[in-house]
């Protein structure tokens, strides 16, 4: 019977439509164009009243554009919000800047949508919606303007039109986020190229004091990097909390862009308030070749932050055994402490790392060495809850 069911009259097809629920009719519409055609009005007539229902019919449909004029024709304001997640948040022109929809797009804005629109709410994620056959999901955020949604989605004809119809390159969301920075996190390096010859400004922070160079640092987008800094962005630019670029490349392991910023300036000894230098940072994630690279441009491996950790201690603290080696061999004091006393192997002990203890104990760490307060090694590993046998599988009394 489905086989035949295509080859039916229009009058027939309709027939069928009038007897179907919303549902179903809203699915066999989106089989295919002909049947798309055919119950486009009667199935807005059904649900006129409904906006949510149409909207949602509209934007789920590549070919779409008649459906929205038809909505249009019918009275359907062109800035009227839509319900997001639990609150009325956002207008058509977002739903067609985060869809990647140039055409819808474009007849929204020639029948007059406010480009500067804004979303509004009190909730968090306010437009979180799959799209079906689409894999991506609609987000849309508190502050976000049609152009911010065409930048983090990486829609790049639909960015073009927004500028080109008047969108604000620069305007900026709750979290002080202009649309650069959001295709600086998400890595639309053609897109970024878009906004910056438009009048992006490459140094412009966040309410956090963040750039677009420390998202694409952070996030390892070394092409849009690099495109950052050949138009300006300053490499040591520091935010609030005192990370620059590199510092978040190292914490990354984005080795290539960490060389990068080296390159154009970044400075491997820089430290943030605590003292926490980028060897520090990749030391504690394990990023053995972003550490081999910023000790080869003069990263100091006795370096400490200002509780007197040195990268060694992070990396025994984290089990980075790999990374300790690295630190060891080129020089890395095995017996350096902190402020309250604690060498690396007490940080080994603490956190149960046998194989990083052994290490130590084979590099000449002192395993009689105590703390301020008086506590060994074997202190540290009761405080933990490991066993005295993993400190003894070596060999080493402690």
């Amino acid at each position: 019977m489905s086989s035949t069911i295509p080859y039916l009259a229009t009058e027939l097809l309709l027939e069928i439509g009038e007897r179907l629920g919303l549902r179903d009719l809203c699915a066999l519409s989106c089989t295919c164009r002909s049947f798309h055609a055919i119950f486009t009005l009667s199935l807005f007539r059904r649900v006129r009243d409904s906006l949510e229902t149409c909207l949602w019919h509209v934007m789920r449909n590549n070919n779409s554009v008649g459906l929205l004029k038809y909505l249009l024709d019918e009275g359907l304001p062109v800035d009227c919000t839509v319900t997001g997640a639990d609150t009325r948040v956002c207008t058509l022109l977002h739903f067609a800047a985060c869809c990647g929809s140039e055409a819808l797009a474009r007849l929204l804005i020639e029948r007059g949508a406010n480009i500067s629109a804004a979303v509004t709410s009190h909730s968090k994620p306010l437009v979180q919606r799959r799209i079906e056959n689409k894999a991506e999901l609609v987000v849309a955020y508190e502050g976000w303007t049609p152009l911010h949604c065409a930048a983090s989605h990486g829609h790049e004809a639909l960015a073009r039109l927004l500028i080109a119809n008047g969108a604000d390159v620069s305007a900026a969301d709750h979290e002080g986020w202009n649309p650069l920075h959001h295709a600086a996190a998400d890595g639309h390096d053609v897109l970024a190229q878009l906004l910056i010859a438009n009048g992006a400004d490459v140094s412009a922070v966040d309410t956090e004091g963040t750039t677009s160079l420390h998202l694409a640092a952070s996030h390892g987008h070394e092409v849009l990097a690099r495109l950052l800094i050949a138009t300006g962005a300053d490499v040591s630019a520091a935010d609030h909390e005192g990370l620059n670029a590199l510092h978040l490349a190292a914490a990354g392991g984005h080795e290539a862009l960490a060389q990068l910023l080296i390159a154009n300036g970044a400075d491997v000894s820089a430290a943030d308030p605590d003292g926490t230098t980028s060897l520090h940072f990749a030391a504690a994630d394990g990023h053995d070749a972003v550490a081999r690279l910023l000790i080869a441009n003069g990263a100091d491996v006795s370096a400490a932050d200002l509780d007197g950790e040195t990268a060694l201690h992070h990396a025994a603290a984290r089990g980075q055994e790999v990374l300790a080696r690295l630190l060891i061999a080129y020089g890395a004091d095995v017996s350096a402490a902190t402020l309250d006393g604690a060498t690396a192997l007490h940080h080994a002990a603490a956190r149960g790392h046998p194989v990083l203890a052994r290490l130590l104990i084979a590099n000449g760490a002192d395993v009689s060495a105590v703390d301020q307060e008086g506590q060994t090694v074997l202190d540290y590993a009761a405080w933990g809850g490991h066993e005295v046998v993993a400190w003894l599988a070596g060999g080493t009394q402690l």
